[in-house]
């Protein structure tokens, strides 16, 4: 049978300097915490919308046959923008590109 070996863990830090650390790393980086808030924003509007949605449509809009319309033409919606051809690619995941290539 094979001895693993154990490792032993540095003094362990208390919850509020983890906290603090994890605070700093957040707060150094924009893209993370604006990501976090349209998250956030997201997440407190999305089950607002289902939730009274419904009880809107049946109070104002003739009931669940107009809450169906609007829910059918949400997920029936057409892309946007039309799909992009994807670009030619090289052996190796290269592109060229004049005279130069670049990596992919």
């Amino acid at each position: 049978m094979l001895a693993a070996d154990v490792l032993r863990c540095g003094a362990q830090a208390s919850f509020w300097s983890d906290l603090a650390e994890g605070w700093h790393e957040l707060a150094i980086r924009p893209w993370y915490w604006i990501n976090l808030i349209a998250h956030a924003c997201w997440n407190f509007a999305i089950p607002a919308y289902f939730v009274l949605g419904p009880v809107i449509a049946a109070r104002s809009l003739g009931g669940a046959s107009a809450w169906g319309a609007i829910t059918a033409r949400s997920s029936a919606r057409p892309r946007q923008t039309p799909p992009r051809s994807a670009p030619e690619r090289r052996p190796g995941g290269f592109r060229r590109r004049g005279r130069r290539s670049f990596l992919r």
